[in-house]
């Protein structure tokens, strides 16, 4: 049996619930195939996982996956690849749907750099700027770009 018990100091304060998240998209636009050596048994490894601990699985689509990857980067300046969209993405859904309660402490691991997958964003966020790598370029033209930014609350 796989024991998933939280303790601090030595004191088992709780237990932890696992859960699993997948992406639920059709067209495989945001994802490159990439196989375990043991599809099989990753599966069954990481169903007894969520099965044991009293966790949940859910899936998030390709929209909800750029949904949170942007707001990862707006409101922690964290830019993760796919995968870490998926996990922000799954984590918001079983919150919403009250699975895990509001006023709960969680861990969502997110690994991985956005560098890795920029592609599935290429046609969802603005132009890409260019910049010279120096300081004195990235302030000019963050200025610039907030300068060219509408305010929060207006139209």
């Amino acid at each position: 049996m796989m024991l998933f018990r939280k303790t601090i100091l030595g004191l088992t304060v709780g237990l932890v619930l696992m859960t699993s998240a997948q992406a639920a998209t059709e067209k495989k636009e945001l994802w490159v195939p990439v196989e375990p050596m043991d599809h099989k048994k990753t599966e069954a490894a990481v169903t007894k996982a969520v099965l044991e601990s009293g966790g949940a699985a859910e899936s998030a689509t390709d929209d909800e996956i750029i949904e949170a990857m942007k707001l990862l980067a707006e409101t922690e300046g964290v830019f993760t690849e796919t995968a870490g969209g998926v996990t922000l993405a799954v984590a918001r859904k079983l919150v919403e749907q009250g699975t895990i309660p509001r006023d709960e402490s969680i861990v969502v691991c997110i690994t991985g750099n956005g560098l890795k997958t920029q592609e599935p964003l290429a046609n969802r966020l603005g132009r890409a700027v260019q910049i010279k790598p120096t300081l004195a370029s990235f302030e000019t033209t963050l200025a610039s770009q907030l300068a060219d930014a509408p305010t929060r609350g207006s139209s």
